[in-house]
């Protein structure tokens, strides 16, 4: 399966859905941007694929720039 190539940017509301499409289908999307929005709360579906970004195990992705938290 090849990688996704489309990535997701937002404003405002559109920040909103570019994160909650992220979050809903991880495996479809490149990347996302939000330049300014909110993010549900609750848990969904691609939660779990998208915690290993940034850890070394994320199937080509690349994750974020911030480093990992200590403690």
């Amino acid at each position: 399966m090849e990688a996704p190539s489309i990535g997701l940017l937002g404003f405002s509301q559109g920040g909103a859905m570019a994160h909650q499409l992220m979050r809903c289908a991880p495996h479809r999307f490149a990347s996302c941007v939000s330049l300014a929005g909110f993010v549900v709360r609750d848990a969904q579906p691609g939660d779990a694929a998208l915690s290993v970004v940034g850890n070394g195990d994320a199937g080509g992705k690349t994750g974020s720039s911030c480093p990992p938290r200590s403690g």
